[in-house]
């Protein structure tokens, strides 16, 4: 039953992202709370979990956007599985660093899903891309996230996915 929680509270954060918070929009861009999310996972549980997660959390994600199916998808886990590659070696108790990984993250897969819109044929521009779009949503993806950390670390407790030694909320 545990093992349900996780893709329905990706389900409920991905139509929160699209319904609710397109009212919260913040020098016009709206939160990512599913990358926000699986980024604390994997700083909390690390890879495998948090990239599958990702991966979960991106298909839920590309069937909720109109760009093409598997763009999202790519761009949540391989942002994600890089900041799993470093997670063993930080120390992740400090607000600081859930914070510094979103920022980075949302960059990188931002970036990621420009690039194959680009590639797609969408007239994208990287800097304005960039300066408007990508940085605007690193900040408030990263301030959410260090509100957050926590409360997803302890859930992680909860479920029992934590790992052995790791992550005390």
């Amino acid at each position: 039953m545990k093992k349900l929680y996780l893709p329905l509270l990706l389900i409920l954060l991905a139509a929160s992202q699209n319904s609710l918070f397109v009212h919260l929009k913040i020098f016009g861009v709206i939160p990512d709370l599913v990358l926000i999310f699986d980024i604390c996972v994997v700083l909390a549980v690390g890879n495998p979990y948090g990239t599958i997660t990702a991966m979960l959390g991106g298909i839920i994600v590309d069937t909720f956007s109109g760009a093409p199916f598997g763009i999202q998808s790519i761009g949540y886990m391989v942002s994600v599985y890089l900041i799993g590659a470093v997670e063993g070696k930080i120390y992740k108790d400090n607000i600081f660093v859930p914070g510094i990984f979103t920022f980075l993250g949302s960059i990188v897969k931002e970036s990621i899903v420009g690039a194959f819109l680009y590639l797609t044929g969408a007239q994208i521009s990287f800097y304005p891309y960039l300066l408007k779009f990508i940085i605007p949503l690193a900040i408030y993806n990263t301030v959410l996230a260090a509100i957050f950390y926590r409360y997803i670390g302890k859930l992680m407790v909860k479920l029992s996915l934590n790992k052995p030694g790791g992550f005390n909320a």
